[in-house]
C-alpha cells in the first residue's frame, strides 16, 4: 500500500547525537529543549518517526508526530496491533509490563512478518499506565 505522508505533521528538532543511520525508527524527546535522541525503551518519552539522517549532534532531525508513518519493525508485528519501541528504536507489539507507565506510538496499519521490514502506522502517541 503506498502511503503519501506529504500532508502529516512534522517537528524540526536537534539530533542529540548522531542519527545517520537510524531513518524509519522511534525517537524520545531528550532533557534538552528540541533536542530527540534514539528510543531505547517503551518507558521513555516517545515522541516520533524520524524522517532524515542527520549526521551529528545539533543537526536538524524531522520527526514525523502524526498521521500515517512508515516504520521499521523489530520483530514480527499484525496488523492493528498497538506498537511500542524496543532497544534499537524498532517498533514492536506493546505489551504491558507490570507496575511501570509505558508509552504506545500508534497502532500497526500494515504487519510485518519479522525485523526490519517498513510497516506503516497510524500515529497515536500516549502512556499506558500498569501501577497499581
Amino acid at each position: 500500500m503506498a502511503t503519501d505522508n506529504s500532508g502529516y505533521p512534522y517537528l524540526p528538532m536537534l539530533a542529540a547525537g548522531d542519527l545517520s543511520a537510524h531513518a524509519g525508527k522511534i525517537l524520545q524527546k531528550n532533557a534538552n529543549a528540541d533536542e530527540v535522541a534514539l528510543a531505547t525503551a517503551a518507558t521513555q518519552k516517545l515522541i516520533g518517526i524520524l524522517q532524515n539522517k542527520p549526521a551529528a549532534a545539533g543537526r536538524a532531525a524531522t520527526v514525523q508526530v502524526a498521521g500515517i508513518a512508515k516504520v521499521i519493525a523489530g520483530a514480527a508485528v499484525t496488523a492493528g496491533a498497538l506498537l511500542t519501541t524496543n532497544a534499537s528504536g524498532l517498533a514492536i507489539t506493546f505489551v504491558p509490563t507490570a507496575a511501570t507507565v509505558e508509552w504506545v506510538i500508534g497502532i500497526a496499519m500494515t504487519g510485518a512478518v519479522g525485523a526490519n521490514e517498513v510497516i506503516e502506522v497510524l500515529l497515536l502517541f500516549q502512556t499506558v499506565s500498569t501501577e497499581t
